[in-house]
């Protein structure tokens, strides 16, 4: 074909520009990931959390927001795992705990919120935090009760308010072991059916030709849960996220009581093994 049948055939518009609104979208996904870089910097991760949760929800497959996102949640999970910042969220999820069985909604929507800003993932915090809103709402859209009195001569007897004792609140400490013949996985821990913890691990190493090695290793960690009469389970779970076995336990987690949570597996093809018991038992 000649030069001139080249050209011919060559595409000269008019091209269509993007939309208002489609330039809109754009603006807040950059502004999104530049709120995002700034919190991660600054020390803000959960402003940085949302933010990029803000800017992945309009664009998923963004992989600067992938990213982005990957980097402040190793930030989090560094931080929530310190064990001065896990002991404070747990103190405050309890107290936010009791107060919403006393029915102080607003009190306890501070302290999960609280609880929150100091670790945006903790899902106990979020599913209370939840509630106390709906409870709140709830109340506001309430009427007023009548408090009108048909007269009479007599006064009425005081009525002495119900005492009910408060339930003791505190932290129970729970030891997370795991010899592993597996090179990767996870063990995750909940409570009451809520997330707790994820504790992933990696053995591997890089081998010859940038190969991954099989490995093995030890997996320890401290959990501060708040105390009370809970359900406590464990999963075990592969490096493709596969379930290989899982198991509850219903503990009375006595305040500064300390628990051991074994898993144990004998080949990374058999079943695993769970249980959990008091320290020293």
């Amino acid at each position: 074909m000649s030069l001139l049948g080249i050209r011919s055939r060559i595409d000269r518009g008019p091209f269509v520009g993007p939309s208002e609104a489609s330039s809109r979208n754009l603006n807040a996904v950059v502004g999104s990931l530049q709120a995002a870089r700034a919190g991660l910097q600054n020390g803000d991760l959960s402003g940085a959390h949302d933010a990029v949760r803000a800017a992945l929800d309009q664009v998923p497959t963004s992989e600067t927001g992938r990213a982005l996102a990957r980097k402040i949640r190793a930030a989090i999970e560094r931080e929530r795992t310190s064990a001065a910042n896990q002991e404070r969220v747990a103190v405050l999820v309890a107290e936010g705990r009791t107060l919403y069985r006393g029915r102080s909604y607003g009190d306890a929507s501070e302290r999960f919120r609280e609880a929150l800003d100091l670790d945006p993932l903790n899902e106990i915090a979020a599913e209370y935090l939840e509630l106390t809103q709906e409870r709140l709402a709830q109340d506001q859209a309430r009427p007023a009760a009548s408090t009108v009195r048909p007269p009479t001569d007599q006064q009425p007897l005081p009525v002495e308010p119900a005492v009910t004792a408060p339930q003791e609140v505190g932290i129970a400490r729970v030891t997370l072991t795991f010899d592993s013949p597996m090179s990767a996985g996870a063990v995750v821990v909940t409570l009451n059916g809520e997330s707790l913890a994820e504790v992933p691990f990696d053995f591997s190493t890089k081998g010859f030709l940038g190969r991954r090695r099989k490995g093995r290793g030890a997996v320890k960690r401290v959990i501060l849960t708040p105390s009370g009469d809970h359900v406590v389970g464990v999963q075990l779970v592969g490096d493709k996220r596969q379930a290989l076995g899982s198991a509850s336990f219903r503990r009375e987690l006595t305040p500064d009581s300390r628990w051991a949570l074994r898993v144990s597996l004998p080949d990374p093809h058999g079943t695993p093994g769970f249980s959990l018991v008091k320290a020293g038992m």
